[in-house]
């Protein structure tokens, strides 16, 4: 199984960035998702949209801490991404 990690910095791109990760979880990858730099809010309409989605997600996490309770992100400082990038087979930037 392939690990991907998706980074979504870019808000313009935020619904290829889920276009991509659906793609990739049709194909049985292992699928990392994280948002940098936002607050979730800007996420909050399409998020509800996906939840199946996100909760096939192997991990959704954030670099902001006011985003840990919501839609089950956990909150990753740049030292935890770069551990999770390292591990990752495809890193895809948005």
């Amino acid at each position: 199984m392939k690990r991907v990690a998706v980074l979504i910095k870019n808000i313009e791109k935020k619904e290829d960035a889920l276009r991509t990760v659906q793609g990739f979880n049709e194909k049985g990858s292992s699928i990392e998702l994280f948002v940098l730099e936002h607050d979730l809010k800007i996420f909050s309409n399409l998020f509800m949209q996906n939840r199946v989605l996100l909760g096939e997600i192997t991990g959704c996490y954030s670099d902001n801490p006011l985003n840990d309770d919501r839609f089950n992100f956990q909150y990753a400082n740049d030292e935890t991404i770069a551990e999770h990038l390292k591990q990752a087979d495809f890193i895809i930037p948005f």
